[in-house]
């Protein structure tokens, strides 16, 4: 079996011979077009010169075959009034066929000849000032049209030198050469049946009436004789046939002929039909035809979402394959809300394969099978040439996505037999899967929303807290918990996508438009990467002043992780300072826009540029560990187990409220009923939780304090003396420690760590590794 030649899908950019340049001419033009761009005058003139004695050939040939017909048929004993008299009268004296060929042949050499040298010296002068092309293009056509018109219609020239002036200049413009010589033979054989009209007296007997509706007639066959020629309509049964004994991307009438103008029938479907199948091998031919046939665009589109589709059918619920096809046609491109549906679609599948805690896993794939059936009901009223493939593709991944569903039920009845572990450990809480186990907050929401509302020019706001404290959850359900009066575009500055400071503004002015539901076009969100920053966010500005945001709700740009937007402002910090003071009078002067920075570092804290010189007027909220209220809820409400009132009192103790440090203690709980098949918790229970916690030398809330947040050697030997109860050498470090809440003072007025599990678990380690 032979392996398909991928070649088909390229085209050489130099012909190989003369005879394949001339084939160019006719059936690849825009390779000629290509071809001539890289040549010189001089070249264009030698190839010029090489190639017209093949014209002179073919048109040399075309004339005497055309005296050929002319003998064959005796049409000028046929049609005696359409020739001169000399002419006819030498012709009706001679016997033979080969002395009537010969008087036929030398009745009009000259002209011929005439013809080809004006068409060889005007197809050399406009090719050397307008390409190659043009040269062989107008050349070829004047020997054509010398070697049939001198050679069989001598003396019809009332629809000949109207139809061929029209097909020449309508051929040339187009420049379909392939088109323009069917056009000289059809209105050369319009001009023949008129003729004979002509010769027959047909006209002069008609009344006015009749010679009018006679006029029309040969107009209405002038036309159709042209656009059936000039379309080259009689290459499409024998396509039509072709195509019928089986077309693939390797082989088919497209890869021959690049001025197909029309469809062919049933040609489409077979593409579409073949994409499915193979979509890799349909995008190399969509490649193609958009490189090589330009008049297939539409096709092209049609056959890459078939591909697309096909990619879903046979890699069902696969986030990699659920990407858009490339459509260049602004007819075939799917609309905006079928795009950001199927972006949403792609980033739930992600998160369900990321998932590792079981009962999230169920919850992340129930709302991505309603995402599914919501983008499935979308695409039925998409556009109807494109979404049939799609359709197939989206039954199959419901069908498989509710069996998965199913094994997803039967695999959690083994796993949780006791209770769902819903508890997170690692993860931002989201309002959609994580409400059952937010608690807290409501102090924080109700002021934020007051000092917002009475605002009369907008502040800056700062969320600071620990980090795992639940900054960015609060975040998430910010919106929700503020209500219809505010929209919240969340933008994480640890993202590889705010790579610079252009990137950081782009890649927030596309959140802003997203969740406003608005069109952005590309070039909207391109800004210079030049290095003045400040002229960026000038342009970003002018962009949020023409978004003419309605009246009922304020939008709250909010920048998690903010200290990641330092970094960037580092690098330059004289242009930093320039934007950070521009940042501040954009706030200043107008109410409807919120800046919300979200982070664990305080703005006196950061220099190089100053954030606290120019965010005086900063309002600031501490994020700070759950009452102890909340820790109850979250322990007992989410989940069905039994706990003694001194286990929950334990369990508050040991953590202070820290929220990620008592998800994981909950979760490991839970993990622990499921294990032994019992609801009611013991200490037994909670001694074997915390042993595991402390025997774990990368649990996050206590390795974050450690590595990051006590980086600085000073930092780390300040704890050292706290946990050993020594005094405190380094003052500094004990006000940085104090300020961000990592310690308290007892009642004798003693430092210790805040939190009992962050000291045991660093004295379970200083054994080990303490420096």
């Amino acid at each position: 079996m032979n392996t398909p030649d991928d070649s088909v899908f390229h085209k050489p950019s130099v012909p190989k011979n003369t005879w394949q340049m001339l084939s160019w001419l006719i059936f690849e033009p825009k390779l000629l077009e290509r071809y001539e761009k890289i040549l010189t005058k001089k070249q264009t003139a030698l190839i010029f010169l090489k190639a017209y004695p093949y014209i002179i050939l073919i048109s040399s040939v075309s004339y005497l075959l055309s005296c050929l017909i002319v003998v064959s048929f005796d049409t000028p004993v046929l049609f005696p009034n359409q020739y001169n008299a000399m002419f006819l009268s030498n012709y009706l004296k001679i016997v033979g066929f080969k002395s009537k060929f010969f008087l036929v042949a030398n009745e009009h050499i000259f002209a011929l000849i005439a013809a080809l040298v004006l068409g060889g010296a005007l197809g050399l002068f406009l090719g050397l000032d307008f390409g190659l092309f043009l040269g062989l293009a107008l050349g070829f056509s004047y020997g054509l049209i010398g070697g049939l018109a001198f050679g069989s219609v001598l003396g019809f020239v009332y629809g000949l030198i109207f139809g061929l002036t029209l097909g020449l200049t309508l051929g040339l413009a187009r420049w379909n050469i392939g088109g323009l010589i069917g056009g000289i033979i059809g209105l050369i054989i319009f001009g023949l049946a008129f003729g004979l009209l002509l010769e027959n007296n047909v006209f002069p007997t008609f009344s006015f009436a009749e010679l009018t509706i006679s006029w029309l007639a040969a107009w209405i066959v002038l036309i159709f004789s042209f656009f059936f020629t000039y379309f080259r309509l009689y290459t499409y049964p024998l396509y039509f046939l072709r195509c019928l004994s089986g077309i693939t991307f390797y082989s088919s009438p497209y890869h021959k002929d690049a001025v197909i103008w029309l469809p062919i029938w049933g040609v489409e479907k077979q593409f579409r039909r073949l994409a499915v199948n193979d979509s890799e091998t349909a995008l190399r031919f969509v490649t193609f035809l958009r490189e090589y046939r330009p008049l297939q665009a539409k096709l092209a589109d049609k056959i890459a979402h078939a591909a697309c589709a096909g990619h879903w059918l046979h890699a069902p619920l696969s986030f990699e394959v659920l990407e858009p096809p490339l459509i260049e046609n602004t007819e075939f491109k799917p609309s905006e809300t079928w795009l950001t549906q199927l972006q949403a679609l792609r980033e739930q599948l992600i998160a369900y394969r990321h998932q590792t805690q079981l009962s999230l896993c169920k919850e992340t794939f129930q709302a991505f099978q309603k995402q599914l059936t919501a983008f499935s009901a979308q695409t039925l009223i998409e556009h109807r040439s494109w979404r049939e493939e799609y359709l197939q593709a989206l039954q199959r991944w419901e069908a498989i996505a509710s069996e998965e569903q199913r094994h997803l039920e039967e695999f959690a009845k083994q796993q949780e037999p006791i209770t769902t572990n819903v508890y997170l450990t690692g993860d931002a809480l989201h309002p959609d899967a994580n409400e059952n186990i937010f608690f807290g907050r409501e102090d924080l929401k109700e002021e934020f929303s007051r000092k917002v509302h009475a605002a009369q020019q907008m502040p800056l706001f700062l969320i600071q807290g620990q980090r795992r404290v639940g900054k960015t959850s609060l975040l998430k359900f910010l919106e929700p918990m503020l209500g219809s009066g505010f929209k919240v575009v969340y933008q994480d500055l640890q993202g590889a996508q705010t790579g610079s400071v252009q990137n950081w503004l782009t890649d927030l002015q596309q959140k802003i438009h997203l969740k406003l539901n608005l069109t952005l076009e590309t070039q909207e969100t391109q800004h210079s990467e030049s290095s003045n920053w400040l002229s960026a966010w000038e342009n970003f500005e002018t962009a949020l002043k023409s978004l003419h945001l309605n009246h009922h709700y304020k939008l709250i740009l909010a920048f998690d992780e903010y200290e990641g937007l330092h970094e960037l402002l580092q690098k330059d910090p004289e242009q930093g300072a320039r934007l950070l003071g521009a940042m501040r009078s954009f706030s200043q002067h107008q109410n409807k826009i919120v800046f919300l920075f979200v982070g664990a570092a305080l703005f006196t804290e950061l220099e190089n540029p100053n954030w606290g010189n120019y965010f005086v007027q900063v309002q600031s909220f501490r994020v700070d560990y759950l009452e102890p209220k909340d820790c109850k809820r979250l322990i007992t409400e989410p989940v069905n187990l039994v706990y003694p009132d001194e286990l929950i009192e334990q369990m508050v103790n040991l953590t202070q409220g820290h929220p990620a440090l008592l998800q994981l203690l909950c979760s490991e709980m839970v993990n622990q009923a499921n294990k032994n098949l019992r609801r009611n918790m013991n200490q037994a229970d909670l001694d074997s939780v915390i042993q595991k916690v402390l025997e774990d030398s990368s649990v996050a809330p206590m390795a974050v304090f450690w590595q990051q947040f006590c980086e600085n050697p000073a930092c780390k030997a300040t704890v050292r003396e706290i946990i050993h109860s020594q005094s405190i050498s380094d003052k500094k470090q004990l006000h940085r420690l104090r300020e961000h809440g990592f310690i308290v003072q007892d009642s004798a007025g003693i430092w210790r760590l805040r939190v009992p599990l962050f000291e045991r678990w660093l004295t379970t380690f200083e054994r080990v590794d303490l420096g």
